[in-house]
Protein backbone atom coordinates (compact mmCIF):
# COMPACT_ATOMS: atom_id res chain seq x y z
CA UNK A 1 0.00 0.00 0.00
CA UNK A 2 3.03 2.91 0.89
CA UNK A 3 4.16 1.94 -2.46
CA UNK A 4 0.75 2.56 -4.34
CA UNK A 5 0.68 5.94 -2.16
CA UNK A 6 4.42 6.64 -2.70
CA UNK A 7 5.01 6.85 0.45
CA UNK A 8 8.51 6.17 1.39
CA UNK A 9 9.38 2.87 3.40
CA UNK A 10 12.68 2.16 5.87
CA UNK A 11 12.27 -1.66 5.34
CA UNK A 12 14.61 -4.00 8.42
CA UNK A 13 15.50 -7.22 6.83
CA UNK A 14 16.47 -10.30 9.02
CA UNK A 15 14.18 -13.27 7.67
CA UNK A 16 13.74 -12.76 3.99
CA UNK A 17 15.43 -11.42 1.39
CA UNK A 18 14.50 -7.60 0.58
CA UNK A 19 14.77 -7.95 -3.01
CA UNK A 20 12.13 -10.80 -2.97
CA UNK A 21 10.11 -8.80 -0.28
CA UNK A 22 10.12 -5.52 -0.49
CA UNK A 23 9.87 -2.14 0.00
CA UNK A 24 9.91 -2.32 -4.16
CA UNK A 25 10.37 1.33 -4.87
CA UNK A 26 12.08 2.06 -2.11
CA UNK A 27 15.30 -0.99 -2.45
CA UNK A 28 17.97 2.15 -1.95
CA UNK A 29 16.20 2.77 1.83
CA UNK A 30 16.70 -1.34 3.30
CA UNK A 31 18.64 -1.63 6.52
CA UNK A 32 19.12 -5.55 5.89
CA UNK A 33 20.87 -8.23 8.05
CA UNK A 34 19.67 -11.20 5.94
CA UNK A 35 22.79 -12.38 3.69
CA UNK A 36 24.13 -12.17 7.15
CA UNK A 37 22.18 -14.35 8.84
CA UNK A 38 21.69 -16.95 5.87
CA UNK A 39 25.28 -17.53 5.37
CA UNK A 40 24.95 -17.94 9.19
CA UNK A 41 22.47 -20.11 9.36
CA UNK A 42 23.39 -22.73 6.63
CA UNK A 43 26.90 -22.03 5.89
CA UNK A 44 26.39 -21.38 2.39
CA UNK A 45 26.81 -18.33 0.76
CA UNK A 46 24.04 -15.95 -0.27
CA UNK A 47 24.77 -16.67 -3.96
CA UNK A 48 24.09 -20.51 -3.29
CA UNK A 49 20.77 -20.16 -1.92
CA UNK A 50 17.61 -20.40 -3.12
CA UNK A 51 15.35 -17.38 -4.13
CA UNK A 52 12.92 -18.61 -1.68
CA UNK A 53 15.29 -19.20 1.55
CA UNK A 54 13.97 -17.76 4.67
CA UNK A 55 16.16 -17.18 8.01
CA UNK A 56 14.39 -19.49 10.85
CA UNK A 57 16.59 -17.91 13.70
CA UNK A 58 14.47 -16.62 16.28
CA UNK A 59 16.56 -13.79 17.18
CA UNK A 60 17.72 -12.65 13.75
CA UNK A 61 16.79 -9.43 13.93
CA UNK A 62 18.69 -9.08 16.87
CA UNK A 63 21.58 -8.52 14.10
CA UNK A 64 19.99 -5.27 12.76
CA UNK A 65 22.33 -2.51 14.43
CA UNK A 66 20.41 0.34 16.15
CA UNK A 67 23.16 2.73 14.10
CA UNK A 68 22.50 1.43 10.73
CA UNK A 69 18.96 2.10 11.07
CA UNK A 70 19.38 5.48 12.45
CA UNK A 71 22.26 6.06 9.54
CA UNK A 72 19.20 5.26 7.12
CA UNK A 73 16.70 7.40 8.70
CA UNK A 74 19.01 10.12 8.13
CA UNK A 75 19.48 9.37 4.62
CA UNK A 76 15.92 8.73 3.83
CA UNK A 77 14.76 12.45 6.05
CA UNK A 78 17.26 14.12 3.76
CA UNK A 79 16.41 12.14 0.75
CA UNK A 80 12.36 12.79 0.96
CA UNK A 81 12.70 16.45 2.78
CA UNK A 82 12.39 18.32 -0.53
CA UNK A 83 10.24 16.22 -1.99
CA UNK A 84 8.12 16.42 0.21
CA UNK A 85 7.89 19.44 1.42
CA UNK A 86 5.41 21.14 -0.61
CA UNK A 87 2.97 18.09 0.59
CA UNK A 88 4.13 18.74 4.70
CA UNK A 89 2.67 21.33 7.09
CA UNK A 90 5.79 23.56 8.26
CA UNK A 91 5.75 21.32 11.37
CA UNK A 92 8.57 18.39 11.01
CA UNK A 93 7.88 14.70 9.18
CA UNK A 94 6.02 12.34 11.17
CA UNK A 95 7.33 8.58 11.62
CA UNK A 96 5.46 5.84 12.41
CA UNK A 97 6.64 1.78 13.56
CA UNK A 98 4.07 -0.88 11.36
CA UNK A 99 4.35 -3.93 12.62
CA UNK A 100 2.87 -7.49 11.69
CA UNK A 101 2.63 -9.87 14.35
CA UNK A 102 1.27 -13.11 15.55
CA UNK A 103 1.50 -14.80 19.23
CA UNK A 104 4.53 -12.47 20.17
CA UNK A 105 3.69 -11.62 23.38
CA UNK A 106 6.89 -12.96 24.88
CA UNK A 107 8.72 -10.13 22.46
CA UNK A 108 6.61 -7.64 21.40
CA UNK A 109 6.64 -5.27 25.10
CA UNK A 110 10.25 -4.90 24.49
CA UNK A 111 9.61 -4.03 21.19
CA UNK A 112 7.03 -1.73 21.75
CA UNK A 113 8.93 -0.23 24.94
CA UNK A 114 11.85 0.73 22.59
CA UNK A 115 10.47 2.70 19.71
CA UNK A 116 8.13 4.28 21.96
CA UNK A 117 10.12 7.62 22.74
CA UNK A 118 10.83 8.49 19.51
CA UNK A 119 8.40 7.28 16.76
CA UNK A 120 4.99 9.36 16.46
CA UNK A 121 3.15 7.03 15.48
CA UNK A 122 2.51 2.80 16.36
CA UNK A 123 0.70 0.38 14.09
CA UNK A 124 0.31 -3.77 14.98
CA UNK A 125 -1.91 -5.99 12.55
CA UNK A 126 -2.32 -8.91 14.05
CA UNK A 127 -2.83 -12.12 12.24
CA UNK A 128 -4.96 -13.47 15.02
CA UNK A 129 -3.25 -14.48 18.40
CA UNK A 130 -4.20 -16.23 21.08
CA UNK A 131 -1.79 -15.13 23.50
CA UNK A 132 -1.73 -11.29 25.21
CA UNK A 133 -0.46 -9.82 22.31
CA UNK A 134 -3.57 -7.59 21.85
CA UNK A 135 -3.47 -6.58 25.22
CA UNK A 136 0.22 -5.35 25.70
CA UNK A 137 0.08 -3.53 22.22
CA UNK A 138 -2.65 -1.38 23.55
CA UNK A 139 -1.06 -0.03 26.56
CA UNK A 140 1.61 1.58 23.62
CA UNK A 141 -1.22 2.18 20.62
CA UNK A 142 -5.16 1.89 19.65
CA UNK A 143 -3.88 1.12 16.07
CA UNK A 144 -4.07 -2.40 16.79
CA UNK A 145 -6.13 -4.11 14.21
CA UNK A 146 -6.41 -7.60 13.21
CA UNK A 147 -6.36 -10.10 9.64
CA UNK A 148 -6.01 -13.68 10.59
CA UNK A 149 -6.55 -14.70 6.62
CA UNK A 150 -2.80 -14.62 6.30
CA UNK A 151 -2.40 -13.27 2.15
CA UNK A 152 1.39 -13.60 2.91
CA UNK A 153 4.14 -11.63 4.63
CA UNK A 154 4.23 -8.77 1.37
CA UNK A 155 0.20 -8.18 1.44
CA UNK A 156 0.33 -8.27 5.57
CA UNK A 157 2.74 -6.03 5.68
CA UNK A 158 1.38 -3.49 3.46
CA UNK A 159 -2.03 -4.18 4.70
CA UNK A 160 -0.31 -3.03 8.05
CA UNK A 161 1.54 0.31 6.05
CA UNK A 162 -1.96 0.97 4.88
CA UNK A 163 -3.20 1.86 8.35
CA UNK A 164 -0.26 4.55 9.16
CA UNK A 165 -1.35 8.30 8.89
CA UNK A 166 2.51 9.76 9.22
CA UNK A 167 4.99 10.91 6.49
CA UNK A 168 7.15 7.99 6.80
CA UNK A 169 7.40 4.17 7.69
CA UNK A 170 9.90 2.06 9.47
CA UNK A 171 8.51 -1.50 9.22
Amino acid sequence: MAVAVNTPVIGLYAHHNPKRTGPYCYQDYVVSAYQEAIEAETGKPLSQQSWRSRVKDPDAMQRIRADAVIAMLDKAFLTFISLRRKKMSATKPTLAVALIVKNEADNLQACLESVKGWTDEIVVLDAGSTDSTESITRQYTDKFFVNADWPGFGPQRQLAQSYVESDYILC
